[in-house]
C-alpha cells in the first residue's frame, strides 16, 4: 500500500512537473514571438520615418545602405552638453581611422523653430564636417524620435521667446539600414565610444 501511495505522490509530481515545464516553454515562445514582432515594428518604423538633410533634401534610414549610422539627438543653441557629445563623436571616427568608413555620424537637430538646415550645416561646419545633419518638422522628429527611443521637451518657452532651454536625451544611438537599431551606452570618452562603435558593427552586421 505504501509503495502505491508513492508511486501516486511520485506521479502526481511528474505530471505538475511536466505541466509547469509545458507552461514555462509556451510563455518562453511568446515572449520571443512578441520580442521579434516588435523589433520588427521598430524597425519598419525607423524605415518608414523621414526627416530632411542641410541640403533641405528627403533623407530616409535606408540612406545609410552599408552603414552604420551614429544618431545623436541635440540641437545647435544647445550650451554644453551637445558641443561634447559631438567633439567626443568627431574623436572617435579618428580613432577608427580605417574603419570610420562603416559609420556615418548624424547630428538630428530637435529644435526646428530655431535650427534650419543652413544654420545646422554652418554649426556642424564648425565641428567636423563628416557628420550628417538633419532635422524636421515636429511631427516628423516626434515620430523619427518615438521609435528610437528618445526624447526631447522644450523647457519653460514663453510665446515668441526664442532663448529657451530643451531636455533632450543625451546618449548616442546606432542603425543600419534595414532599421535594426540599439542605443548606445551613455559616455564621454572617444576611446570607450570607438570600442562600443565597434561591437554594435558586429551585432548588426554590417561590415566595412
Amino acid at each position: 500500500v505504501t509503495g502505491h501511495v508513492e508511486m501516486n505522490l511520485f506521479r502526481k509530481a511528474f505530471y505538475t512537473i511536466c505541466v509547469v515545464a509545458g507552461f514555462i516553454a509556451i510563455s518562453v515562445g511568446a515572449f520571443v514571438i512578441a520580442d521579434r514582432h516588435a523589433e520588427k515594428l521598430a524597425a519598419s518604423g525607423i524605415q518608414t520615418a523621414s526627416l530632411v538633410d542641410t541640403k533641405g533634401k528627403a533623407w530616409r534610414v535606408a540612406d545609410l545602405k552599408d552603414k552604420i549610422g551614429v544618431f545623436y539627438f541635440g540641437y545647435t543653441y544647445c550650451p554644453d552638453v551637445c558641443p561634447t557629445a559631438l567633439n567626443v563623436l568627431s574623436l572617435t571616427l579618428d580613432e577608427l581611422a580605417a574603419e570610420s568608413g562603416a559609420y556615418q555620424a548624424i547630428f538630428v537637430s530637435v529644435d526646428p523653430k530655431r535650427d534650419t538646415p543652413d544654420s545646422i550645416d554652418e554649426y556642424l561646419s564648425h565641428l567636423d564636417s563628416r557628420i550628417l545633419g538633419l532635422t524636421g518638422t515636429p511631427d516628423q522628429l516626434k515620430a523619427f524620435t518615438q521609435v528610437f527611443g528618445a526624447t526631447f521637451r522644450i523647457r519653460n518657452a514663453a510665446d515668441g521667446e526664442a532663448d529657451y532651454l530643451i531636455d533632450h536625451t543625451a546618449n548616442f544611438f546606432v542603425a543600419n539600414g534595414a532599421g535594426v537599431y540599439e542605443p548606445l551606452p551613455l559616455t564621454h570618452e572617444a576611446q570607450k565610444l570607438h570600442d562600443i562603435l565597434l561591437n554594435s558593427k558586429r551585432r548588426l552586421g554590417v561590415t566595412p
